[in-house]
């Protein structure tokens, strides 16, 4: 039917362009922060391009179901305002007929946000935990200043006679692994290597009660990071099932939001919509960290009863 594929391109169309500004100033706000952690030292420049584009479906699945409310409310406000959504109710849609359409777009919306997040998530999560090992090396490599003494982390204290960037010079490194161990490494270079400081040409004396050994080492890869990243691979983005309920809910409740008198402006109702909109999608995301299962399916109720009370009252089914 013509006005069906009319509304569902207005709405896909309206959808696109609000994700992309969204997207743009994420992306944009984004870049500052890690720019100004290239500058303090903290963060490789060319990491920065990655990070962003890493966490992209992290931004699609809060991005795209505003982009979806947004739409709806600017395209059933315009359509309210000039006349035209007489046309759709006189042709056989009413409201009810528009809300299933409307499902049904929040339902494909909702399937391309789980395929991206089931499929790239892992494999972005992983390496966004690999970069920020990375930053984390670097912020306490950082700490170091030429001819001082400094405690990088609680066990580990550090020498160096030089210091360039991911580069040192004459290193002298002491370890206490535990009360009664301890490890001294004296190297003649020291590098950055991924998540690791690679040491080069030097050697390592370890001693405990019992024993104590002296080893030397063409390279020795030493980790310092927090971050542990095999520990985390099999992480993934939450996106659950329920975000297909939240899109449909949503969805329905802008449609019976947007509804407006002729000549008035569609974006009358656009503020108490999207005080509606920001209250439901907080506490969705706030009850999708909760242990407890069934406390993020009882998020949905009184929305979905808040739908079928705007039903009610304006006769949706005949209009």
């Amino acid at each position: 039917m013509i006005l069906v594929r009319y509304l569902v391109k207005d709405i896909f169309s309206h959808t696109l362009s609000v994700s992309l500004i969204f997207l743009f100033i994420t992306f944009s706000s984004r870049s500052i922060q890690y720019l100004e952690e290239v500058v303090k030292g903290n963060l490789d420049s060319e990491a920065v391009i990655w990070l962003i584009l890493l966490r992209i479906p992290e931004f699609l699945e809060i991005i795209i179901p505003f982009s979806f409310f947004i739409a709806i409310l600017l395209v059933i406000g315009r359509l309210y305002s000039e006349g035209e959504y007489v046309i759709f109710q006189q042709n056989g849609l009413s409201t009810l007929n528009i809300s299933k359409i409307l499902v049904s777009i929040g339902l494909l919306l909702g399937l391309i946000l789980l395929s991206i997040n089931y499929l790239l998530s892992p494999l972005a999560n992983k390496q966004l935990l690999e970069i920020k090992a990375e930053k984390n090396l670097y912020q306490k490599i950082n700490l170091i200043r030429p001819g001082y003494f400094t405690k990088v982390q609680e066990d580990t204290l550090f020498y160096v006679n030089d210091k360039d960037n991911k580069n040192m010079s004459n290193l002298f490194i002491h370890i206490s692994t535990k009360e009664t161990e301890e490890t001294i490494i004296f190297a003649e270079k020291g590098e950055i290597n991924a998540q690791q400081l690679k040491l080069i040409n030097g050697t390592s004396f370890s001693e405990n009660e019992s024993s104590s050994q002296r080893l030397s080492f063409d390279e020795l890869y030493l980790s310092f990071s927090d971050i542990s990243v095999e520990a985390q691979e099999s992480f993934e983005f939450r996106t659950s099932w329920e975000l297909l309920l939240f899109l449909m809910i949503s969805g329905v409740i802008a449609l019976l939001l947007s509804e407006i008198q002729p000549r008035e402006s569609r974006y009358k109702n656009l503020i108490p919509s999207l005080i509606i909109y920001i209250i439901y999608f907080g506490l969705f995301l706030f009850t999708k960290e909760s242990q407890e299962n069934l406390a993020s399916w009882y998020i949905h109720i009184p929305f979905l009863l808040l739908a079928i009370y705007l039903f009610i009252k304006k006769r949706a089914w005949y209009t």
